[in-house]
């Protein structure tokens, strides 16, 4: 008994092998998706694409560790006055 594919059945059935067989595959983890995104193509051209795990991971740590452990203890003076306060204390204007 013979059976026959839909148009659509074969050109998925091939998408499924072509996927299966790209050589970049390993390098799908290496990026970014949204939990519950279901998106299949991304094409937009004036996009730089999906974003790296390593650079939002980068990111992450500049801004917890550098860019926030700089504000503790920082002073800080206001560009009217000749006087300081610390971080963290309430600015009075």
């Amino acid at each position: 008994m013979t059976t026959f594919q839909t148009p659509e059945q074969t050109l998925l059935a091939r998408a499924h092998q072509l996927d299966k067989d790209d050589p970049l595959e390993v390098y799908r983890a290496t990026f970014l998706e949204a939990p519950d995104s279901d998106l299949v193509a991304y094409l937009d051209g004036n996009s730089l694409g999906r974003p790296l795990r390593a650079a939002a991971e980068r990111m992450d740590r500049f801004i917890r560790e550098q860019w926030a452990g700089r504000m503790s203890g920082a002073m800080i003076r206001p560009p009217d006055s000749n006087s300081t306060w610390e971080a963290g204390s309430k600015a009075m204007y």
